[in-house]
C-alpha cells in the first residue's frame, strides 16, 4: 500500500505536471463542452510544455 506523498513508481514528472495542469485546464475549457479525453489531452500537452521549459 502506497502512503500519502509517496509517488508511485510507474509516475512520471510529466504525470505530475499533467496533474498540476489539469484543474487549469477543467476551468479553461469547460467540462461541459469537452470531453473527459480532450481535457486530458490538453492537460499532456501543456505537461510537454513545462517539460520543454525545462530544458
Amino acid at each position: 500500500m502506497s502512503h500519502l506523498g509517496q509517488v508511485p513508481k510507474s509516475e512520471t514528472l510529466r504525470d505530475r505536471f499533467a496533474m498540476a495542469a489539469l484543474p487549469a485546464v477543467v476551468q479553461l475549457w469547460e467540462p461541459r463542452r469537452n470531453t473527459p479525453k480532450r481535457m486530458a489531452e490538453r492537460a499532456y500537452e501543456m505537461a510537454d510544455a513545462m517539460m520543454e521549459a525545462r530544458k
